[in-house]
């Protein structure tokens, strides 16, 4: 997918930085980069500057409708306008400017990503929900949780939400009814989830269509930044389809799992190839105290039996984050950042 680098100066920064944010949830084609000064040596595509410039690249904000001018250069757009329209008039100024057409990719930043091991026992559910609250404590990423397994102990980090079962929200979708997805959805400070049962008795009825649908749903919601599949080391044929759909996959690998290795090898084979062109994410975890980085594409992850703790009341799991435990899930975090 083809991105466009866009700058934004203006002598109102406050404005400048709404401006961004707006124009940032309306497409996927382009990104938005605040500009201290007219005299970066920083790579754009265009420019969009409050003030007037001779350069080719640069498209005038003017404050007067009348003012507007798309059709020829030099390019005004009028920068009170509603966040949709000023993206449409871009990609027509930027079709002017190169003759090429961008393609239009959304409205929302939504990304799917899926944490995916070759085993039981290896972390999957941790890493995936300590890597959310780290994306959030960061980076103040919105994050939605589905757990696909067929035993959803996610639930030991959540508390039990009242929301309405899987079961009708995959009623919903195989029907086409509208409804509100809001419904499904139990919201916590740090990340949002959908519940499921302990046992999920659900997860087999998951079928590619109806998870397409519920991916469709959530970019609709626009509230998310990412959404966060937790397959463990359940490899479903509906498992599998949603690891081709995926835009990134985890891959959490037990750093020392038992005999038989052949067996591990090959469900690693398995979910590597099933991820097709997706991009991948390799982690090794519960590494030892002599554990050293073999491999730079790989992240490592000490064992830390105190980074996981029983809350007061004894009703769930806590994470600590701010041991050395949170500055790896850190490291997952900015890598996912960087590779989306």
């Amino acid at each position: 997918m083809e991105i466009v680098k866009v700058g934004i100066y203006h002598d109102d920064s406050l404005f400048a930085k709404a401006l961004a944010v707006g124009l940032a949830r309306e497409s996927r084609s382009i990104q938005f980069v605040l500009m201290d000064n007219m005299d970066t040596t920083e790579a754009l595509d265009m420019i969009l500057s409050s003030r007037e410039d001779v350069r080719p690249n640069v498209v005038q904000l003017v404050k007067s409708q009348q003012q507007k001018q798309v059709e020829a250069a030099p390019y005004r757009l009028y920068q009170y306008e509603e966040s949709r329209a000023l993206i449409d008039d871009l990609l027509f100024i930027y079709f002017k400017m190169t003759d090429r057409v961008l393609e239009y990719r959304g409205t929302c930043q939504c990304r799917l990503i899926t944490f995916a091991s070759d085993a039981g026992g290896s972390g999957t559910t941790l890493t995936c929900i300590s890597t959310a609250k780290m994306l959030n404590s960061i980076y103040g990423s919105r994050l939605l949780y589905l757990n696909l397994c067929p035993i959803d102990d996610s639930k030991k980090y959540f508390v039990t939400g009242d929301k309405i079962g899987l079961l009708k929200l995959l009623y919903y979708l195989d029907t086409g009814r509208d409804f509100p997805l809001e419904s499904f959805i139990t919201r916590e400070d740090e990340l949002d989830y959908i519940s499921t049962n302990i046992v999920n008795a659900c997860f087999n009825d998951i079928k590619p269509a109806l998870m397409t649908r519920l991916v469709k749903k959530v970019d609709e919601l626009g509230k998310y930044d990412y959404f966060f599949l937790d397959i463990g080391s359940c490899l479903s044929r509906e498992n599998k389809r949603v690891l081709e759909n995926s835009d990134l996959v985890v891959f959490v690998h037990r750093w020392q799992n038992g005999e038989p290795a052949v067996y591990y090898q090959h469900i690693s084979q398995e979910i590597k190839k099933k991820a097709g062109g997706a991009k991948s994410l390799f982690i090794r975890n519960f590494a030892g105290d002599d554990w050293h980085q073999e491999n730079c594409e790989e992240i490592w992850i000490s064992e830390d039996r105190e980074a996981v703790r029983l809350d007061e009341d004894g009703q769930r799991l806590r994470i600590n984050l701010a041991r050395n435990y949170g500055i790896e899930i850190a490291a997952i975090a900015k890598k996912i950042v960087e590779e989306l």
